[in-house]
């Protein structure tokens, strides 16, 4: 055994000591003709068109998964051969797309008898709880309490809850005491404000500027957001209205502006320029701290409580009559007149200005309805029969004629004071009448006027106590003066188109009419 034990160890000595055989190179391997790529399978994982599964189509390394179009449209991946092909289908009835695939919709269970908005009892957010069809909403009871509605087991159940330290309940929820202040005015005291208190968001207190008397006044203004207040004293040249500091004069113009309309600002009142008639203009400025107004005589036409200049206006000619515009308003028109049965006055446009001429009829003509004409029969003409009130307000003439002359001539006359004797035609003849002029008017010339002027010592509807006059002539025909009424406001009169007028004017927050100065203190 140890014998054989050598022998093989000899081999292998004398086999680990022989040389090493050379490589043996192997031949060419002969080519071939090019082998195709393997071959490309199309397999679909629901067997085709199935809408109840979600499939998934795979070609090659590419896979399609069936999905949702919308919430009742299936996008379905099919095998067409090898190849991938789609249709977009749409579910069955009672179906709907879930997950690439249609399901049928669950029966719907009952409705439950009891909804709510908050997730339970949510002391901190203000809800409402619906119970068979009826809401209840969640209600603070006093600065502190809630009144809590929830659910529970599908039934109405509601807890009234005291919020913690440092809460209040504020429109349905328990929210911190977390205080804010607003002040529009930012403490302006030529400004009136309300400065408002706010906890948690929610308004607790709104405290506005108020006037002590004419000249302090109480300022609200936030500190630390905090609503604060002080007393304080009108600068000079002010007083305190309705809460704030204004001057005592302020004109709006910046003085006599005829031109513009505006208004004056004073503690008599607040005052606007206007018209008295169509071509006077009041115009109300500031004079050592009052309020002051004049009368001026526009060039042209007052409107809307200033003059109009020639540019602000345009004169048409129109058949017979001249009409004067302010934009689309027509100010003024003038219509060609008989100065009396020889005289007859044309209206005509020159620019924007209107000028007049006064034509003497000729021998065998008369003036009626403005123009002269031929006079050709026997006939009467009354040069006011197309007057309102019968003419009573302008004197007329009232003319017969025969084939070719005037034969005569009446004028209207005053009977006495307050009555005109007025002619009138009555087919070719004439006739009269006694005729009664309005109250306050005069029969003058044959006419009914307004005998008086007005005048005033305060300028117009104003606090400063003052008196209203007519005159007749120059001579004061009456007067009445400002007074107090029964609850301390003042009693007014003032002049509007040369007539008393009367007006009760408020005296301001604070003051009363005193009978002895009449005036608001």
């Amino acid at each position: 055994m140890r014998a054989f034990i050598f022998i093989l160890l000899g081999t292998f000595l004398l086999l680990g000591c022989a040389a090493p055989e050379a490589p043996v190179e192997e031949p060419p391997a002969e080519e071939g003709p090019p082998q195709p790529p393997p071959a490309v399978t199309c397999v679909d994982g629901d067997s085709g068109i199935d809408l109840a599964i979600q499939g998934v189509v795979v070609v090659g390394n590419e896979s399609y998964l069936d999905q949702c179009v919308d919430n009742t449209t299936v996008r379905e991946y099919y095998c067409d051969g090898n190849s991938m092909a789609e249709t977009t289908l749409v579910c069955p009835d009672d179906n709907v797309c879930r997950n690439g695939s249609c399901v049928q919709l669950p029966e719907p269970g009952p409705e439950p008898n009891c909804v709510e908005t908050d997730s339970g009892k949510d002391f901190y957010s203000a809800g409402t709880t619906t119970y068979l069809g009826s809401n209840y909403s969640d209600v603070c009871q006093g600065n502190f309490d809630l009144l809590e509605y929830f659910c529970e087991n599908d039934e109405i159940s509601e807890e009234i809850h005291h919020c913690s330290t440092g809460e209040n309940c504020v429109q349905g929820a328990c929210v911190p005491q977390e205080k804010t202040c607003s002040d529009p005015d930012s403490g302006n005291p030529s400004a009136a404000g309300t400065t408002t208190q706010y906890m948690g968001g929610a308004v607790v207190s709104q405290s506005a500027d108020y006037c002590i008397d004419g000249e302090s006044r109480v300022e609200y203004y936030c500190e630390s957001n905090m609503v604060k207040n002080s007393t304080e004293i009108c600068p000079a040249d002010s007083f305190c209205l309705n809460g704030a500091c204004v001057p005592l004069c302020a004109d709006g113009d910046s003085g006599r502006d005829y031109f513009v309309s505006s208004y004056v600002d004073s503690y008599s009142g607040q005052f606007n320029d206007y018209c008295s008639d169509e071509n006077t203009v009041v115009e109300y400025y500031c004079s050592d701290n009052s309020a002051l107004s004049e009368q001026r005589e526009c060039t042209y036409f007052c409107y809307s409580g200033r003059c109009l200049s020639s540019e602000d206006i345009k004169c048409k000619e129109s058949g017979s009559a001249v009409k004067v515009e302010y934009g689309k308003i027509e100010l003024a028109e003038y219509e060609n007149s008989c100065l009396d049965h020889r005289l007859a006055r044309e209206y005509l446009c020159v620019g924007n200005d209107i000028e007049t001429v006064t034509t003497q009829c000729e021998d065998g003509e008369i003036c009626y309805e403005g123009d002269c004409m031929e006079i050709t029969e026997e006939a009467c003409y009354d040069l006011d029969s197309n007057e309102d009130d019968d003419g009573i307000f302008v004197q007329s003439t009232v003319v017969r004629t025969d084939n070719d002359s005037v034969t005569d001539t009446k004028v209207d006359s005053c009977v006495d004071s307050r009555t005109v004797l007025e002619y009138m035609c009555d087919g070719k003849t004439f006739s009269t009448e006694f005729l009664s002029c309005p109250d306050e008017y005069k029969c003058i010339g044959g006419e009914c006027v307004y005998p008086y002027q007005c005048t005033e010592t305060d300028g117009g509807k104003s606090f400063e106590p003052g008196e209203a006059s007519l005159l007749e002539n120059g001579d004061v025909a009456r007067t009445e003066k400002d007074a107090c009424t029964g609850d301390g406001n003042i009693w007014e009169v003032y002049c509007s188109d040369d007539m008393l007028e009367y007006a009760v004017l408020e005296c301001p927050e604070g003051t009363s009419c005193n009978s002895e100065t009449g005036r608001c203190e």
